[in-house]
């Protein structure tokens, strides 16, 4: 419940500076964020009540390591919670080769770089794992 404390954090350090102006901009006072590493959280043992990964398994090489690392910060009774797309699932109308040409890229390119771009169709998995 509100006022709670927020803390956020990304690997990109314009992607924090974009949310820190994002929320000084709406007057949001209850949040840290900050330039992190997702296999190696900068907090105690069970800090959070709440650990949420939005959009951020797909981009990882080591999925299951994150989810650890994520719960090793989450209390016990806690909640750590992914959300993930299954991009070759995605779909649009009217048919767009552009966009089709766009999701061939992104998914090879995700490859490429040691992540997974229907991450959502593994969560399951993982969060067994």
């Amino acid at each position: 419940m509100a006022p709670g404390r927020v803390v956020g954090l990304d690997a990109a350090a314009d992607a924090v500076a974009a949310a820190e102006a994002a929320g000084r901009d709406a007057g949001v006072t209850n949040l840290e964020l900050a330039v992190g590493d997702v296999y190696a959280l900068e907090h105690a043992d069970d800090s959070f009540d709440v650990v949420h990964a939005h959009q951020v398994l797909q981009h990882v090489a080591e999925p299951i390591v994150a989810l650890r690392e994520m719960r090793r910060v989450c209390r016990p009774g806690g909640v750590v919670a992914a959300r993930d797309s299954v991009y070759r699932a995605m779909t649009w109308y009217p048919a767009f080769s552009e966009l089709d040409r766009w999701l061939a890229v992104y998914c090879a390119v995700a490859e490429a770089n040691g992540g997974e771009p229907d991450a959502g169709s593994r969560l399951r998995h993982w969060a067994l794992a």
